[in-house]
């Protein structure tokens, strides 16, 4: 036997005693399958999650029998289906009626009853829905998005523009230094000047 999974069993028996209130209510077909009843007659069995109110995320079985032999019950459940947007006698074909109902929100009534003396919800009143925003276009919160890494601007581009360079102090022409041969004549001129002195000086060593 395979080993049973019991914290998910208890998980989902939690979950059924948590009944939805009752009243009116908006829910989406998740899955809907054809199926037999104990006495023979065709039936689609779906489930349907709620998608507003308190109790959305809940989900709810529903059992729609058709029987052939009765106008009424053929009624509601032409009623069921259309409710919808489903066209069975255009579709005409049994498993694509069933298909056509998945993914559909349709407004329904809640109501408590009682199986094997435990109280469960059930849905009636099936009806075609007028969709709230919300649930017809769901905002899907998405990451932000990261800014994109921009290399930096070339150095050229960061450095502010240099103030215009200040003209250079120009120091006064000097006047051009002596060369040798001028300073040699200098010392000549001098020494011209010295002789006659001498002479005055010294008369007799001129005689």
């Amino acid at each position: 036997m395979t080993e049973l999974n019991w914290a998910q069993l208890a998980q989902s028996a939690e979950l059924a005693d948590k009944l939805p209130g009752e009243g009116p209510v908006l829910v989406r077909c998740e899955k809907a399958e054809w199926a037999d009843t104990k006495t023979g007659k065709k039936m689609i069995v779906s489930d349907y999650l709620i998608v507003d109110g308190p109790d959305a995320g809940h989900t709810i079985r529903n059992w729609q029998t058709l029987s052939p032999e009765s106008n009424i019950a053929v009624s509601i459940f032409m009623r069921y289906i259309r409710a919808h947007g489903v066209d069975p006698v255009q579709i005409g074909d049994s498993t694509r009626i069933a298909l056509s109902l998945v993914g559909q929100v349709v407004a329904a009534e809640i109501e408590h009853d009682t199986y094997q003396g435990v109280k469960r919800p059930r849905l009636v009143g099936f009806a075609p829905a007028t969709i709230p925003e919300q649930v017809a276009n769901p905002v899907v919160q998405t990451a932000p998005q990261q800014q994109s890494m921009q290399p930096p601007p070339p150095i050229a581009q960061q450095m502010p523009p240099m103030a215009p360079q200040q003209q250079s102090m120009q120091m006064p022409p000097q006047a051009p230094q002596q060369t040798a041969v001028q300073a040699v004549d200098d010392e000549l001129s001098k020494l011209a000047q010295q002789v006659p002195a001498a002479a005055q000086v010294f008369p007799q060593a001129q005689q």
